[in-house]
């Protein structure tokens, strides 16, 4: 069983959000995926039918039913830049022995855009586009999104990352997770082990962390977090080094406030 270090020093920051990544198995010589297989006429998007479906080349995709996984494998893994993938409402669904979801982590990829579905009991991350940390993708957009009870993280969403109206629940590991100069908007995040955690030089505004097993909202230096809530996490409240704080409420954590340094702090 993985473990998971709670972040009390900006300093360890770094190793913490590396440990959340977990063992993610590099792509079997067999996997078989499956190649794009209809084009929408109307705009040029590519349809996604079946999994496991592998992303070659720039484009716009999208999905035509809700999909289920197979054991030892990823559900889409993206290996272009300037991909659009658009779920249009329905769901990716692991199995056991599954993967992650959506996979883009071990490629330095640009300009990766997830929105509008469910991804959910995955064996691994839901959606793991930061598992190399500051040598991943960036510029990565991520928007109204579920991430259910997958195994790992809900969504890694790498570096520079925007994160939008996007919500975790019951995952194994982080609920959302993004690394250095990222934006987070209007998420929730609960009863993961951590609720949401961003490195530096990012800003979270407007989200809300309950009942994770231990940090509801853990920020690197630098950091803005703004008009958020956090309660009932294990761990602290709001866990922000060096950060700015305004018009956040924190109640009934094990501990509220972890704010060290020269934080500061306009809240409730």
């Amino acid at each position: 069983m993985k473990k998971y270090l709670i972040p009390f020093l900006a300093f360890a920051l770094l190793g913490l959000v590396a440990s959340f990544g977990g063992p993610h198995a590099s792509v079997s010589a067999m996997q078989q995926t499956h190649s794009v297989n209809q084009v929408f006429p109307s705009d040029g998007r590519m349809a996604i039918s079946s999994l496991p479906f592998t992303i070659d080349q720039c484009g716009s995709y999208f999905l035509t039913d809700c999909l289920t996984g197979v054991s030892g494998s990823h559900g889409i893994q993206i290996q272009a830049d300037d991909v659009t993938l658009d779920l249009n409402g329905f769901s990716l669904i692991g199995v056991a022995g599954s993967w992650s979801g959506i996979d883009a982590g071990f490629n330095n990829l640009k300009n990766i855009v997830v929105k509008n579905g469910t991804i959910r009991d995955w064996g691994q991350d839901g959606i793991n586009v930061g598992q190399n940390g500051a040598n991943g993708p960036v510029n990565g957009h991520f928007s109204n999104l579920k991430l259910f009870n997958n195994g790992g993280n809900g969504l890694d969403a790498g570096r520079a990352s925007t994160v939008v109206d996007c919500s975790a629940h019951l995952n194994g590991a982080v609920g959302i997770l993004s690394h250095d100069h990222s934006l987070l908007i209007r998420c929730r995040s609960s009863e993961n082990q951590f609720g949401i955690v961003t490195v530096s030089d990012s800003v979270v505004k407007d989200c809300s962390a309950f009942n994770n097993a231990q940090d509801g909202i853990t920020t690197g230096d630098g950091a803005v977090v703004e008009n958020c809530t956090s309660g009932q996490n294990g761990g602290f409240g709001f866990n922000v080094p060096n950060s700015l704080l305004r018009g956040n409420t924190s109640r009934a954590n094990s501990s509220n406030w972890n704010a060290p340094a020269s934080s500061m702090i306009e809240n409730h």
